[in-house]
């Protein structure tokens, strides 16, 4: 069923450009709610290596707790840095007008990173003993969701 818009919508659809630039919020919050869903993706995977690390010190096995710490702080950088990321869309008084293939393009792009927090989550699970190879490919996933941030950031910087 398609949205009636109030008084309020109707009387903002009158001024020029106004149209547009509701579209482009609801696509700021779309981003930036889709972005904190990912990061409480993620959380799975802090909790697991924060056990890990329990276990580790529990069991006075310290080889893997260095290793088990920088993965932590990753984990919580790379939360951070999703969370805080900028939507890249120009507001109402903005002078960059961004294009409506520019928006799609990087919510084409962002589509990925709920599969890269999956598959961190999944290297972290599979962490029932904290050894090197597990250690080292969960390494290798949060390498490929830090990537797809800076592409992220490149993409946002070659916007306007």
């Amino acid at each position: 069923m398609p949205h009636e818009p109030n008084v309020v919508e109707k009387v903002l659809g009158w001024i020029p450009g106004y149209k547009g630039y509701a579209g482009k919020e609801l696509r700021r919050d779309t981003d930036r709610l889709f972005r904190e869903a990912v990061v409480r993706d993620l959380e799975p995977a802090r909790k697991r290596v924060d056990e890990a690390i329990g276990e580790c010190s529990r069991s006075m096995a310290f080889t893997h707790l260095e290793s088990l710490e920088a993965i932590r702080r990753r984990v919580a950088a790379l939360s951070d840095r999703l969370r805080t990321s900028p939507g890249g869309y120009s507001g109402f008084f903005d002078t960059a007008t961004i294009k409506e293939a520019q928006l799609d393009t990087i919510a084409a792009h962002d589509l990925t990173f709920r599969e890269l927090a999956q598959r961190v989550v999944a290297a972290t699970a599979a962490l029932s003993a904290p050894d090197r190879d597990g250690i080292r490919r969960i390494g290798i996933e949060l390498d490929a969701l830090d990537a797809g941030l800076r592409r992220r950031e490149d993409l946002l910087k070659n916007l306007g």
